[in-house]
């Protein structure tokens, strides 16, 4: 990660599930060009940033592919075990650019950070202003 030591914050978002969650701004970088996408965070998840399927095909992440046997899996409220597809790609948050794993699954169509992206900052929830803030560690 590059060195920047200041507060980001964004405001939350009604979904429509929920009054208001927190979401958070953030572009891929892909060939040298960014792609802008607001990010529900999820501390369930365990991962970097999970993407809709359609969005990772969409930007060609298939070319950074991690190999199969590093996949991530997930398992659905049944109990079916899915693979997580895998690839590592540049994201940009503010001022920081650092590498990420961004995964996804077919059928996908959330956009979520979790809890391997928030290890990198210290995350503050204000709730009576209704955002999220995030300064890197």
């Amino acid at each position: 990660m590059e060195d920047s030591k200041e507060k980001h914050c964004w405001n939350y978002v009604d979904i429509g599930v929920r009054s208001k969650v927190p979401v958070v701004q953030l572009e891929i970088i892909v060939d040298d060009k960014s792609h802008s996408f607001n990010f529900l965070v999820d501390t369930g998840y365990d991962g970097c940033l999970l993407v809709p399927h359609s969005i990772y095909r969409q930007l060609g992440l298939e070319k950074f592919e991690l190999p199969k046997d590093k996949w991530g899996v997930r398992e659905t409220v049944s109990g079916e075990i899915l693979p997580l597809i895998s690839a590592l790609c540049k994201i940009k948050i503010a001022d920081t650019i650092f590498e990420c794993i961004i995964e996804t699954f077919e059928g996908n169509n959330d956009f979520l950070i979790g809890l391997d992206f928030l290890k990198n900052f210290n995350a503050e929830l204000r709730g009576s202003k209704q955002e999220i803030c995030l300064l890197k560690c």
